[in-house]
């Protein structure tokens, strides 16, 4: 399992998944949302298996911790364990990590 970060060409097809899986107060809009790939403390990954892109994940990297704002494991790879090993992933990093959960209240949060 690795992390690569996306190419800014790439974005569109992330903020799809954005759009698919978070709701509108979850997220950005597409412009707010690209201009972010400037600010060198906030990075989109793709969360790659092998040859398989089975997500991705959006980080702040502030001082002594890392922020994740969006974590997504497409719908094909769901339920086999790639959330656990990016999470692991990203501890190994040697900074504390902060994630934000929602309530499972409907489909999308679950």
């Amino acid at each position: 399992m690795e992390l690569i970060k996306i190419e800014t060409s790439e974005f569109d097809s992330i903020y799809a998944h954005l759009e698919k899986n978070f709701i509108q107060d979850e997220r950005r809009d597409l412009a707010e949302a690209k201009a972010l790939l400037e600010n060198p403390d906030f990075t989109v990954y793709h969360t790659v298996d092998g040859e398989k892109n089975v997500g991705f994940v959006t980080v702040w990297s502030f001082d002594g911790f890392d922020f994740i704002e969006h974590f997504v494991t497409y719908e094909a790879y769901r339920n086999q364990g790639y959330g656990t090993k990016v999470i692991e992933l990203l501890k190994s990093g040697g900074k504390a990590l902060v994630l934000e959960v929602e309530l499972p209240n409907d489909d999308i949060q679950k």
